[in-house]
Order: structure tokens, then sequence, then C-alpha cells
């Protein structure tokens, strides 16, 4: 199996492994629009489940790490064609409590199994969030991809006023001139018409407060 395949065995893994998990970053955008197939994997869960995501990954060989970004529990399992990152997060991720983002997560398709994923809402505001830490970065750049794929897929089912609340009115600003400031610069990310583009663009700039 390549990466790509590992990443999408391990999730499964994941999901029976007992724990009430939930699927955010880019298999949760992956859910809504399968532009690309993601390698890295993060899930939200209730600490007294962690144990439980933790023994099955170590059964999977992979290693645990340490890191602060969103303030995640990391795994990592290098193979002959790239690394699979795994981020947990049982407290907190972003602005939210990893708790309350699984308790607002919706059930989508992954793999043929009905799965508990993050809310459009959440997962907007998450890679908005997660963008402004790391937008010079090759992360932030897949986190720009992925926020297009979304808003194409999932843009008519999201809590605008909960956006407003939950991110700085410059951030959104700054972040919805990144989204939409040239098509050519747009189509750079995610490959899209210039008639979804015009689209994306009207609609995103009326979420400006």
């Amino acid at each position: 199996m390549d990466v790509y395949e590992v990443s999408q065995e391990t999730l499964k893994e994941i999901v029976d492994s007992g724990a009430d998990v939930g699927v955010v970053g880019e298999w949760a955008v992956w859910a809504y629009n399968p532009y690309k197939h993601p390698m890295d994997i993060d899930i939200v869960l209730k600490p007294g489940d962690l144990w439980k995501v933790r023994e099955k990954l170590l059964e999977l060989r992979f290693n645990e790490t340490s890191g602060s970004h969103l303030g995640k529990k990391g795994f990592k399992k290098a193979l002959e064609d790239g690394v699979i990152e795994v981020d947990v997060y049982d407290d907190m991720i972003g602005p939210f409590k990893a708790g309350d983002v699984l308790r607002r997560s919706v059930k989508k398709k992954l793999f043929g199994h009905m799965t508990k994923v993050a809310s459009p809402t959440d997962l907007l505001i998450l890679k908005l969030h997660a963008l402004m830490e790391r937008q010079e970065s090759v992360k932030g750049q897949k986190d720009i991809s992925d926020l297009i794929a979304l808003l194409l897929a999932a843009r008519g089912e999201m809590d605008v006023e909960n956006v407003r609340e939950a991110v700085a009115k410059k951030a959104l600003k700054d972040s919805i001139a990144l989204l939409t400031s040239s098509y050519q610069q747009t189509a750079r990310f995610y490959p899209l018409s210039m008639a979804e583009y015009k689209k994306l663009k009207v609609a995103l700039e009326k979420w400006i407060p």
C-alpha cells in the first residue's frame, strides 16, 4: 500500500478503536469534497478516550511525538513514500473545546461507513485559525486549498455569524483576501472555473463585518 492507502486504513482503525472520534483536518474536508487524497490525520475526542487511540496507534507502529500546534498530541509513522502524522486533540483545538467540536459533529460517509466529522462551520473556523498560524509554510498552502474546497462544497451549510464571532475581523478579512485576491492565484490552489471563482468571491466578501 502507498502512504495514502495506509493513511486511510489507519483512520479506519482509529474510528473502530472504541473511542468516540470526530474527524477534523484534511480527512474531514475530504468527506465534504474529495478533491485530493489526504495523508495526515486529525481527530478530536474526549480526554477519557485518549488511551484507546494511543494504544491503537502504538499497535500500528506509530511513534508518539510532541507538538504545540493548536494544542495537539502527536503520532508519526515513516513509510518509504512519505510520513503520516496523526494529531489528536482531547482538550482544546483552536478556539474550541475538543469535546464541543465532537458534540457538534455530523455524520458523513467515509470509506462506506457513517463517521463523525466536524461540522462545516467548525471545520472552516479551525482551518482559518490554522492558516493564521502557518500561512507562509507548505502546510499553510494546503490550508488554503482545503478552505477553497470546503467553501465550494459546503458554504451554504455554514453559520456566518458563528464564523464572525470565532475569527477576528482583520483575520477574516485578510483570509478572504488571500483566498480570492485573483482568479489566477485561487486556481493555483484549487482547480475551479472562473464562474465558481466569481460566485465564491462575491459570497465571501459579504461575510466581512
